[in-house]
């Protein structure tokens, strides 16, 4: 049996009246990858951030997928980028876990641990969920954030460090608006 991996990357902050349209459309991206995979055992890669990460992970979990967590940074850093009741979503979403990994460069910084973790899922997976707004004005200023992933994704062709073997991911793009603008 052979294993078949989904990313995901996306907005921590998802403009709330359009989560019930986006977790449809994510059901629906899973579903698919799912029938055309019957016999594999599917995993989903998320690094649990709110918003996006969580959404699907939660989603994946009910469809009977593998959690594996990839971290930016040792646990600890990393949920102080994020207040009380988000840090329990994330260890929640860590009971779930079938494999957890964390950088062994234990001194990468936030951006650049955000950039190691989005390359990654993009490198070691077969499917990539976007949820984006698809707009790139302020990637500079986020290095790792979604628009930065999608866009190396995108151009692989400058970027051919990301994909040794020549195997790109499938990009699913679902729109997801943030609540606020960045």
């Amino acid at each position: 049996m052979n294993n078949i991996t989904i990313g995901v990357t996306g907005h921590r902050y998802i403009k709330a009246n359009k989560i019930p349209t986006i977790e449809h459309q994510v059901t629906a991206c899973l579903s698919e990858i799912i029938c055309k995979h019957p016999d594999a055992t599917i995993i989903l890669q998320s690094p649990l951030a709110v918003g996006a990460d969580q959404l699907v992970a939660w989603l994946a979990i009910q469809e009977g997928m593998k959690l594996h967590v990839p971290l930016p940074m040792p646990l600890a850093d990393y949920l102080q980028d994020f207040n009380e009741e988000e840090s329990k979503g994330i260890k929640e979403l860590l009971s779930h876990a079938s494999k957890i990994w964390v950088p062994s460069e234990k001194n990468l910084g936030r951006p650049n641990g955000y950039v190691m973790v989005g390359c990654y899922i993009a490198q070691t997976s077969d499917y990539i969920l976007a949820l984006w707004d698809g707009k790139n004005e302020k990637e500079k200023e986020f290095p790792g954030g979604t628009g930065h992933i999608v866009k190396l994704i995108k151009q692989q062709g400058i970027f051919p460090y990301l994909y040794p073997n020549n195997k790109q991911p499938v990009l699913y793009h679902i729109l997801a608006p943030r609540e606020f603008s960045i």
